[in-house]
């Protein structure tokens, strides 16, 4: 899953300084590429087990970001507190699509990207807020 993270970072254009959230993040598959690019990271999933090994890559990698237990359809952020929210095929596991679909723009800033890929073969979708 890591490539379409990293696909996913380069689309959006994340970069040094942006504030970044990965939802549904798993081992870090959008956050890892988005700290490699310079970004503050948040690292979110429901499963601490996915966030712990996440962790200890990023760690391996020399990369410090955040992880925090969060669900998908309830995310525990301020509105408008990143330039980029993310999620690298871990939002579409979560059971109310609707739930999961709304979080994303709330939390994203003015001229920020809500940006999911979701779907088979990579397909992905990148929305502007």
């Amino acid at each position: 899953m890591r490539p379409i993270g990293a696909a996913l970072v380069e689309i959006v254009g994340v970069g040094r300084g942006d504030r970044v959230l990965d939802v549904g993040a798993g081992t870090g598959n959008a956050a890892i590429p988005a700290a490699s690019a310079g970004a503050t990271v948040v690292a979110s999933d429901l499963t601490s087990e996915l966030l712990e090994a996440g962790r200890r890559s990023a760690e391996g990698e020399g990369l410090d970001l955040e992880w925090r237990q969060a669900d998908a359809e309830s995310l525990p952020f301020a509105d408008s507190e990143f330039d980029h929210v993310l999620s690298a095929i871990g939002v579409m596991f979560a059971p109310h699509h609707g739930r999961s679909a709304d979080e994303p723009s709330p939390r994203t800033a003015p001229r920020g990207t809500a940006a999911p890929a979701v779907g088979r073969r990579g397909a992905h979708a990148v929305a502007p807020r």
